[in-house]
């Protein structure tokens, strides 16, 4: 997205995460799997055309842990 700001950042993640921060600290999750983390910019006054896109982070086992079954 390039331009003159301000723009509106609305980030989702898993577990209800959300934030509105351009460059978000994310906690990772704990468990091993997939999650997808989406991205929806748009500038502040509404004359543009949102962008969006979206990512998918794999988490694996952690080092030291085991899963019981």
């Amino acid at each position: 997205f390039t331009g003159n700001g301000p723009f509106e950042y609305r980030w989702t993640g898993p577990a209800g995460w959300t934030s509105t921060q351009p460059n978000p600290i994310v906690t990772p999750p704990s468990a091993p799997g997939s999650y997808t983390y989406s991205l929806t910019v748009r500038h502040a006054d509404g004359t543009c055309a949102a962008a969006s896109g979206s990512t998918t982070v794999t988490v694996g086992q952690l080092a030291g842990t085991s899963t019981v079954s």
